[in-house]
């Protein structure tokens, strides 16, 4: 959890190749956030990037405000990650959180005009489908 949210993308590599049995890349903190909430909430988009792809991180695991790893990052504005989360990820862009909130109301909320038009990019390409 501390390496995920602190960015060491080499040690969190090492983590799950050495020791895939015994990392639970789906561990809480005290606030119900996993390794890749915590990733994704701090920037670190490689290490996001790793677990999901090594780890298989659920993409979709909430917190205790309801809050996945795509609102947590649309929310802080991290346009990088919100990119990964929805091309690697394949994270759900209509997830609300308890107050039903999606990633998109979140990025309105806080101004984050990237992740905002970014979001309303995707949700476009994928009602054409």
């Amino acid at each position: 959890m501390w390496a995920a949210e602190h960015g060491h993308r080499h040690t969190v590599e090492m983590l799950l190749s050495v020791g895939k049995a015994d990392i639970d890349v789906e561990a809480k903190d005290t606030h119900g956030r996993t390794p890749l909430i915590l990733a994704a909430v701090c920037r670190h988009t490689s290490v996001v990037k790793v677990l999901l792809s090594v780890g298989k991180a659920n993409v979709e695991a909430k917190d205790k405000h309801g809050l996945t790893a795509l609102i947590n990052a649309a929310a802080h504005g991290r346009a990088d990650t919100v990119e990964v989360l929805l091309n690697i990820g394949k994270a759900n862009v209509e997830a609300k959180d308890k107050d039903g909130m999606t990633a998109l109301m979140w990025a309105e909320k806080f101004s984050c005009t990237d992740v905002t038009l970014m979001l309303y990019e995707y949700n476009g390409r994928n009602m054409q489908k």
